[in-house]
């Protein structure tokens, strides 16, 4: 994918953002994969997780509850937005929005317990290279 490619993605996220929530589908998917999730990891209060390709939060909601610290990685600031307009009506301060784009901003190292990620990885231009430059951000375990 070509550098206008990956913003026209960016911008096309940006301009449904404040509708995306408003699909039933997208409501029902997020609720299983947040389930697929609570039942494959065990996730405990002091973990420190990161939603990578979070959108407007619908796995990112799901999850919270769950860990101790939750960072919301997205390249749309408008579904940021959304996400942090939740955040403020529901009262959640364990989730922090970040507008990132990981090929090119620098990440923490050793960071995350567990990185998660729902119907984002088709939207990758390379896959594996991503995937390598998450991987140095998880916790040994």
């Amino acid at each position: 994918m070509t550098k206008s490619g990956i913003e026209d993605v960016r911008a096309r996220f940006d301009s449904v953002a404040a509708e995306w929530d408003a699909n039933p589908g997208r409501i029902a998917l997020a609720k299983a994969v947040t389930d697929a999730i609570r039942n494959a990891v065990t996730l405990r209060p002091e973990m420190n997780a990161m939603d990578f390709g979070a959108g407007t939060g619908l796995v990112t909601l799901g999850l919270s509850p769950y860990v101790g610290k939750l960072t919301a990685v997205d390249t749309s600031p408008e579904m940021l937005r959304v996400l942090d307009e939740k955040l403020k009506a529901l009262g959640i301060a364990n989730v922090q929005p970040l507008s990132c784009d990981i090929a090119k901003t620098p990440l923490p190292a050793a960071e995350f317990d567990l990185i998660l990620s729902s119907m984002v990885l088709h939207h990758i231009p390379d896959v594996p290279q991503t995937l390598k430059r998450l991987h140095p951000c998880l916790r040994p375990s």
